[in-house]
C-alpha cells in the first residue's frame, strides 16, 4: 500500500494483491488494485473517494465465468480522537458496483453502504508518532445493500477484523490482519458460511515535501 501525503491536506493511497483460497481445490482467485485520495474537511474528518478495480477467476461454477468490477465510491471518516494511545473512528461509505462477466452481454449493476468501526491501540507509546511502535487493531464492518438481485458470488455481508501492526519507521509499516467474513457460497443460498481469512499488508509512507 503506498501513501503520498501533500501540503493542501489531501491523501493519495494506492494498493494492490491477490485474494486466493488457500485450502480448496477449487473455487476463486482475485486480483484487485485500488486508489483512493482523501481530503481533511476539519481536524477530526476526511472526506474520500476511491475507484477499485478487480478481476475474479470462479473455477467451481459453470454457471458465472471469470468477471471483471469496477467499483468507485465515497464517504467520510470521522476520528474521534486522534493521535491518542487509544484511537477510534468510523468510516461509512457508498460503493456503485458494475460487474461485466465473461458469459453474459449485459453489465449487473448494484449499490451498498460500508459502515466500519474501527479501535486502534498503540502497545509501546503514548501516541502513534514514533518509530519501533508495535500497535493493535480491532474494526467491525458491515454491509448494507441498495438491491438484492446481485448475483455475485461471495458477496460480503459483514467483516470482524483483528489486526497487529509494527511501525519500523514512518515510511515503513507492517500489518498482519485476522478477518473473519460472513459471506454465501452459493448464488441461491443465504449468508450462512464464513471465511477465516489472513491478510498481509506492506505500507509506504511518502511524506510531503517541505514548503522551505
Amino acid at each position: 500500500m503506498l501513501h503520498k501525503t501533500f501540503n493542501n491536506g489531501l491523501r493519495y493511497v494506492a494498493d494492490a494483491g491477490p485474494r486466493v483460497l488457500l485450502r480448496q481445490q477449487s473455487g476463486w482467485s482475485q486480483f484487485e488494485v485500488a486508489q483512493n485520495i482523501e481530503y481533511n474537511i476539519f481536524w477530526n474528518v476526511d472526506a474520500i473517494g476511491g475507484l477499485l478495480l478487480n478481476y475474479t477467476v470462479q473455477s467451481d461454477t459453470t454457471d458465472l465465468l471469470n468477471s471483471y468490477e469496477v467499483r468507485p465510491w465515497f464517504g467520510a471518516r470521522v476520528h474521534f480522537n486522534p493521535n491518542a494511545k487509544l484511537m477510534v473512528s468510523f468510516l461509512s461509505r457508498y460503493e456503485q458496483r458494475f460487474l461485466y462477466y465473461n458469459n453474459k452481454s449485459t453489465v449487473e449493476k448494484s449499490g451498498r453502504i460500508r459502515n466500519r468501526l474501527e479501535f486502534t491501540y498503540s502497545i509501546n507509546g503514548p501516541d502513534f508518532y514514533r518509530d519501533k511502535l508495535w500497535y493493535v487493531t480491532l474494526d467491525g464492518e458491515w454491509y448494507i445493500p441498495i438491491n438484492e438481485n446481485f448475483s455475485e458470488r461471495f458477496a460480503n455481508a459483514a467483516r470482524v477484523r483483528l489486526g497487529l501492526g509494527y511501525r519500523h519507521s514512518f515510511a515503513w509499516r507492517y500489518v498482519i490482519v485476522f478477518m473473519e467474513q460472513f459471506s454465501r457460497n452459493t448464488i441461491d443460498e443465504g449468508f450462512k458460511s464464513s471465511n477465516f481469512i489472513v491478510n498481509l499488508r506492506i505500507h509506504w509512507f511518502i511524506p510531503a515535501k517541505s514548503k522551505d
